[in-house]
């Protein structure tokens, strides 16, 4: 029972530690995604961030409320989303207009940074949101897992064990995937929504088919 035990904890320690890990490459995934559509687009793709922020924080403002969710919203709010159009300081050995002209280059990447910044780290809130919805799916599909193994097994049904480390995989899988599009790709919270939502019915339906094809004896 203890090597059980063990390899439970190696494998949710690993969970974690990969979960973490895909957070942070999102994170500069989005960073990298918002820079390529200022340079691509110019001021028009500096309209396309400040709207989507925009509308990512009217989608959330209903949730307003609740203790924690108002505490990181506050957090981000403080945020800024817009910068001076000219340096408020300049260095004596410059030139002036040569400082002004790389500040104009600058300024639209790092309104880009903040925004995305700010934008990344909605869209964390709001897939944080739907945690409660992962969780039950995953429960759901355990249980029904379970009792479809106990079946096979008083009915000496037979176990694969190829669909059962391919949908171990892939409860593993499956989060960071969703993690990874709904961080680093600009998306409203609508199209958020349906990717969590689609993402929760194929990992209660992967935690499902591991424990059902789990071995018969221990």
């Amino acid at each position: 029972m203890e090597p059980q035990k063990t390899k439970l904890s190696i494998f949710i320690a690993r969970s974690l530690v990969q979960c973490i890990t895909c957070l942070m490459a999102a994170c500069l995934g989005n960073l990298l995604v918002g820079l390529v559509i200022v340079l691509w687009q110019g001021s028009s793709g500096l309209h396309f961030l400040q709207t989507l922020v925009h509308h990512t924080q009217h989608e959330l403002t209903p949730l307003q409320g609740r203790g924690m969710f108002d505490m990181l919203h506050h957090a981000i709010e403080q945020i800024p989303q817009n910068l001076p159009k000219l340096p408020k300081s300049t260095l004596p050995m410059l030139n002036s207009d040569f400082q002004i002209a790389v500040w104009q280059f600058l300024r639209p990447l790092m309104i880009a940074l903040l925004l995305s910044i700010k934008g990344c780290a909605y869209r964390i809130l709001a897939l944080s949101l739907w945690c409660p919805l992962w969780v039950s799916f995953g429960v759901l599909g355990l249980m029904d897992g379970l009792t479809q193994r106990y079946i096979r097994r008083q009915s000496a049904g037979r176990e694969s064990a190829v669909l059962y480390h391919h949908a171990k995989a892939c409860v593993v899988l499956i989060p960071m995937l969703v993690l990874i599009f709904g961080v680093i790709f600009p998306m409203s919270i609508t199209l958020l929504r349906g990717l969590c939502v689609l993402g929760a019915v194929c990992f209660g339906f992967c935690m499902q088919m591991s424990a059902k094809q789990f071995k018969k004896y221990l």
